[in-house]
């Protein structure tokens, strides 16, 4: 959250002659629900599942650039997947770059809305710190 993960693959995408999708956005098209609401009533287990489903789906898309979310390569193997059946790039932000860009988006992302400054550096150094195997695994790291 909060790499650029959206307009860096738009920019890319648009640079390569190439499709972009928002591996998200697919979800909640095929669901009828954001990924808030499929968080909050039907909890993270059957998100995930659905998740996998629909990124298994993108194994036809050609030549597309695809955002998935910052949880995708961390369950069920996605991050493995994800690596045979195209290329992966690590977005990679520092926690300070993240802060400042999530502090002034925080009206825009409901997970994080009503997190207090501290509360928000909390939650990014621990969820990078979880993820960084699985981001770790990744083809190609840009940094920010």
């Amino acid at each position: 959250m909060g790499c650029g993960k959206t307009t860096l693959g738009k920019q890319w995408a648009a640079q390569k002659s190439m499709q972009f999708v928002d591996l998200d956005e697919i979800i909640e098209k095929h669901t009828q629900q954001t990924v808030l609401e499929l968080f909050q009533h039907k909890g993270e287990a059957y998100f995930r599942e659905i998740e996998k489903e629909i990124l298994l789906q993108t194994s036809t898309f050609e030549n597309t650039i695809i955002a998935c979310g910052g949880g995708t390569p961390c369950f069920h193997e996605n991050m493995n997947w994800m690596k045979a059946n195209g290329k992966t790039i690590y977005i990679k932000a520092n926690e300070v770059t993240l802060f400042d860009r999530l502090t002034s988006e925080k009206n825009k992302r409901p997970l994080i809305s009503k997190m207090s400054d501290g509360e928000l550096k909390s939650y990014i150094h621990t969820t990078l710190k979880e993820r960084a195997l699985f981001y770790e695994m990744a083809e190609d790291v840009f940094e920010l």
